[in-house]
């Protein structure tokens, strides 16, 4: 048996469930939005018992997109490389191959949709029930999101798209099966999708267009299989994403956007696609899938394994490269930190840490006051603090932790209003129960304004375990 995973677990350093994957009877485990780059890497993650690991990291920025891949020693792979094309410049004897003609993207397209950490390819060695040995390429991919707001992302998902089109069919006609695993960022068909039968332009989005060209059956060339609709053709409300702010998962409001596809001829041999919605620790959950045939395990791990990675390599470091380190981190550490003029004119070294007031107001305090006038506002502070003390309750001690000698009248009252906290929350009309405080976050006429609403999930009309459609701006 053969055995492949997918999961978008949305960070692996926050995701604590992840481990109970790799602890499964998987063969092939791939992770996506690992929101990692190779200096974050830890040892617990890039080393783990009885698998060998390869990662993308994002070039662009860190703490963003990335993929893993996870090789059970009973399935290494032959061969390994990042990326859908050769320019991360994979060994030669250990190069995927069968690369698709580029002719149509420039050399600056290919490293900007390279550059993002979405795909990692494995090629494994399967004997089949006949006996007869067949490599399979497994593309571990994290799709781009087409953003509403910024049309240059729909852009870029389609060159990606298409490019990912370009190798997979490449790597068919040498003969090898395909299997592309992981989070697409599309939903299929309207059944997909908790709003598809309300949305009139649903089929004329145009990654919509490609995914259904690619699961279209073609009597002459290889096409592709969407292997959980093959077990599941009319199961509704199969999702694998929920919008964890509006808490959509707790009423299964969401969409199906991580797959397991096939190329028709494997998709013969699969026995087993489904999803887990029980699997929690983020706002996907995975996806499985079982074929007949047994893996091979390579002889020597491809030099893409982060086993191979240089920090993880158990080379000794030498002595002058820790010291050559411990005066680059002493220089960094030095020159940030802040120079400013005391009231007495002498130079201070802060350590960057705000004042009360650029917490409050989101500013900048100067220390201008001469001596006498701190000695008043520490007099007028020190009536404040009493009015608090007696107005909240609290102690001298927690009101003087926050609030120091140094700060202005201005800042006390800003203070106090922080201390007030929100007003008490209405009870929803459609629940009478206790409403959610809320901001509006979209740029605009009420950015910033706060709102009630029911506090329950986000659901199916006429659910009446979803959210009401309260609705109160506060004063």
């Amino acid at each position: 048996m053969f055995s492949v995973v997918t999961w978008n677990i949305n960070g692996i350093r926050s995701n604590k469930n992840y481990n109970t994957e790799l602890r499964k009877p998987y063969d092939i485990v791939c992770f996506q939005e690992t929101k990692i780059t190779r200096d974050m890497l830890t040892e617990s993650i890039a080393l783990v018992d009885d698998f060998s690991s390869y990662f993308a990291f994002s070039r662009k920025r860190t703490g963003y997109s990335g993929v893993a891949t996870y090789c059970r020693s009973s399935c290494t792979p032959v061969r390994a490389e990042e990326g859908l094309t050769s320019i991360f410049g994979a060994n030669l004897n250990q190069k995927v191959e069968d690369y698709a003609d580029l002719v149509d993207f420039t050399d600056e397209e290919i490293k900007d949709l390279e550059s993002e950490g979405r795909c990692f390819i494995t090629e494994h060695e399967v004997q089949l029930p006949e006996g007869v040995p067949k490599n399979v390429v497994i593309f571990n991919l994290y799709i781009p999101r087409a953003d509403p707001e910024k049309p240059e992302r729909l852009t870029f998902k389609l060159k990606f798209l298409e490019l990912l089109n370009l190798r997979a069919k490449k790597l068919l006609k040498s003969g090898k099966f395909v299997i592309l695993a992981g989070d697409f960022n599309i939903s299929h068909q309207r059944i997909d999708h908790c709003e598809g039968a309300n949305n009139l332009e649903f089929e004329d989005n145009p990654s919509r267009k490609w995914l259904s060209e690619i699961l279209k059956e073609k009597n002459d060339q290889p096409y592709f299989v969407d292997l959980f609709r093959k077990f599941n053709p009319g199961r509704e409300r199969a999702y694998t994403c929920w919008n964890t702010s509006i808490n959509a998962r707790s009423n299964n409001y969401g969409t199906r956007i991580d797959y397991i596809v096939c190329d028709s001829e494997f998709a013969k041999f699969c026995t087993h696609c489904d999803i887990r919605p029980e699997v929690m620790g983020s706002d996907h959950c995975p996806v499985e899938a079982k074929f007949d045939g047994r893996p091979t395990p390579a002889k020597n791990l491809p030099s893409s394994c982060s086993k191979f990675y240089k920090e993880f390599s158990g080379k000794q470091q030498k002595l002058i490269g820790f010291f050559s380190k411990m005066e680059k981190t002493f220089t960094q550490v030095h020159k940030s930190e802040k120079v400013k003029e005391s009231p007495r004119g002498v130079k201070r070294r802060f350590s960057g840490q705000q004042t009360m007031l650029s917490f409050v107001k989101k500013e900048n305090l100067t220390l201008k006051k001469s001596i006498e006038e701190e000695d008043e506002n520490y007099k007028k502070e020190e009536c404040i603090v009493s009015a608090v003390i007696e107005e909240k309750g609290t102690t001298k001690e927690e009101i003087e932790s926050t609030v120091s000698p140094s700060s202005s009248q201005e800042t006390i009252t800003a203070w106090k209003k922080v201390l007030k906290g929100p007003p008490k929350p209405p009870k929803c009309k459609g629940h009478t129960e206790s409403c959610l405080l809320r901001t509006v976050k979209k740029k605009g006429a009420n950015y910033g304004r706060q709102f009630w609403v029911c506090p329950r999930g986000e659901g199916h009309a006429g659910d009446p375990q979803a959210r009401c459609d309260f609705f109160q701006w506060i004063k």
